[in-house]
C-alpha cells in the first residue's frame, strides 16, 4: 500500500486553554487535538462523548469462518440496528458487538447503504443490474430492480452508486458519470429532473449529505475545489462555488455535515473548515497529506467523526472528533487507511475498512 508521510509543511495547531476532553466531560482540545478561536454559533457546552478507545470488531458471526469473510466497506445505523455490506455479503447486528449473516445479500455488491424514513436501503450491483434491498429490521430484506421496467418507474440505464443519503422524504444516490437518482421509498426510482448542464462529461458525483434542511453532492475530479451541488428536494440540482480561505479547500472537499447552527467539512488533503451560511467558509486545521481516497465525516447523536486516510505509520490511522464543529480531539487506531466509512448510533460509532472494524463505546 502506497503510503505518505507527514507533510513537510509545520502545521500550526491552535490549542484550547482547558485541557482533555472525556466522556463526561465538556469537548476540549488535547494535545494533538486542534481548535479554532472563531467560536461564533459553537454550542460550547456540548459533550464530546468519545473515549478515545477503539476496539476491533469481528463482523461476521458463527455461519463464516475466521479469514474467509468477505469485505465490506459500507455502513448505516437506525432503529437500533447496524448493518455493514460490501462485497459479497452483508451482516445486521443490535449491539454493533454480535453479527449476523444477512443471506439476502450474499454475493452481492453493495456499493451503496442507508437509513431513513424507518428502514435500510441498499443499492447493490448484481448480473450487470443495479437492484435496491430494502429492510425495517436490517434482517429480512425485499429486492426491487432499479433499472428495469419496474411499475413506476421506467427503464434506466445501468450506474455505478458512489454514495446514498436519506432526507425531506427521499432517498438520493450520487452516481458515476453524473447520475443523480432519486426514491420516496427505496424500491421506486428515478433520474433528476435538472442537472446542470454538462456535468457528467467534465466531473464525478462522490459524497452526499443532508445538511440544515438541503442535500450538498461533492463534485471530484474537477480543477474548482470550491464547486458543490445543492437541492431542497432531490430532484432539481444546482452547481455553487464556495468561498475559503488561504488553506481551504486545498483539495476536493470530500464530505460536509451539519451540527448546532455549523456546516463542518473536510477535503482531500485534510483541512477541516466551518461555515454559517454553507458558502463562507474558514479552516480549523491542516492535519496532514492524505492519500488519494481522501478523508471522510460523519455525523451522530449529536458528535462529529473525521477519519484521516493519510498515516504516518503503516496500519496507523487518526481519528478526530467534536461535537461543535470546532474543537477537536484525536485517537489513533490501527484500522489502516483504506476506504473508510462511518456511522454513528446513540451509543457507539464505526469505523469499517474492507476486512476491518473497529468500534467506539460512549
Amino acid at each position: 500500500m502506497n503510503i505518505r508521510t507527514l507533510s513537510s509543511i509545520t502545521l500550526a495547531l491552535l490549542l484550547a486553554a482547558c485541557g482533555g476532553g472525556s466522556a463526561s466531560t465538556s469537548n476540549t482540545a488535547t494535545p494533538g487535538g486542534v481548535s479554532n478561536p472563531d467560536t461564533t454559533g459553537s454550542n460550547l457546552q456540548c459533550v464530546n462523548k468519545f473515549t478515545n478507545s477503539w476496539n476491533s470488531v469481528k463482523y461476521w458471526g458463527s455461519e463464516v469462518s475466521e479469514g474467509s469473510q468477505p469485505q465490506v466497506d459500507q455502513v448505516a445505523t437506525g432503529g437500533g440496528r447496524y448493518v455493514v455490506a460490501g462485497w459479497g455479503a452483508g451482516y445486521s447486528s443490535s449491539d454493533a458487538v454480535t453479527w449476523k449473516v444477512i443471506p439476502a445479500l450474499n454475493k452481492k455488491q453493495i456499493r451503496g447503504l442507508t437509513y431513513g424514513k424507518g428502514v435500510f436501503v441498499a443499492i447493490a450491483e448484481f448480473g450487470g443490474n443495479n437492484v435496491a434491498y430494502v429492510s425495517s429490521d436490517g434482517v429480512d430484506w425485499k429486492s426491487y430492480l432499479v433499472n428495469g421496467k419496474n411499475g413506476l418507474a421506467k427503464e434506466l440505464p445501468f450506474f455505478r452508486t458512489t454514495d446514498m443519503a436519506y432526507g425531506n422524504n427521499k432517498f438520493v444516490i450520487s452516481g458515476g458519470a453524473g447520475t443523480i437518482m432519486n426514491s420516496a421509498d427505496g424500491f421506486n426510482w428515478k433520474k433528476a429532473d435538472t442537472v446542470p448542464p454538462n456535468l457528467a462529461a467534465s466531473a464525478s458525483l462522490s459524497w452526499i449529505s443532508f445538511a440544515n434542511g438541503v442535500f450538498y453532492m461533492g463534485v471530484s475530479g474537477n480543477t474548482n475545489f470550491r464547486q458543490m451541488l445543492t437541492s431542497k428536494d432531490g430532484e432539481n440540482w444546482s452547481l455553487i462555488t464556495i468561498n475559503g480561505d488561504s488553506m481551504f479547500p486545498s483539495g476536493n472537499i470530500s464530505g460536509m455535515q451539519y451540527i448546532n447552527g455549523l456546516y463542518v467539512a473536510v477535503d482531500t488533503e485534510g483541512v477541516i473548515a466551518n461555515s454559517r451560511d454553507g458558502i463562507n467558509w474558514r479552516s480549523v486545521t491542516k492535519n496532514q497529506e492524505a492519500l488519494a481516497w481522501g478523508n471522510t465525516i460523519a455525523m451522530g447523536a449529536g458528535q462529529l467523526m473525521i477519519v484521516d486516510t493519510a498515516t504516518v505509520k503503516e496500519g496507523e490511522t487518526r481519528v478526530y472528533t467534536s461535537c461543535d464543529g470546532i474543537r477537536w480531539n484525536s485517537a489513533v487506531t490501527r484500522i489502516g487507511n483504506f476506504g473508510h466509512r462511518m456511522a454513528i448510533s446513540d451509543s457507539a460509532a464505526i469505523i469499517i475498512n474492507s476486512g476491518n472494524m473497529y468500534t467506539s463505546r460512549f
